[in-house]
């Protein structure tokens, strides 16, 4: 995940900086990055899997707002609420 996070434009610049201590709100544990107690998800193919699957399998026929819901509850992410849209839009994320 280390990877994922230090190579990413949303999320590299902030995983830099909380090496050894909290940064504006984030912080590590286990590799991972969290802001408040929410996960963050890096710009990968995670993302659009997790929010596909949101969609598809989980709250497929409900609106964009239960899915943004849904998935901001458990996930941080930049602009997950435009990419939210695309995927009811048709496109990949």
């Amino acid at each position: 995940m280390k990877e994922l996070y230090m190579d990413n434009d949303d999320f590299g610049r902030v995983y830099g900086q909380c090496e050894h201590s909290t940064f504006d709100k984030y912080f590590r544990y286990d590799k991972f990055l969290f802001k408040y107690k929410i996960s963050c998800v890096s710009k990968c193919s995670l993302r659009g899997l997790l929010m596909r699957e949101v969609h598809d399998n989980l709250m497929g026929y409900f609106e964009v707002t239960r899915t943004f819901d849904m998935l901001h509850k458990y996930f941080y992410q930049l602009n997950i609420k435009i990419n939210v849209q695309r995927i009811y839009d048709g496109y990949n994320i």
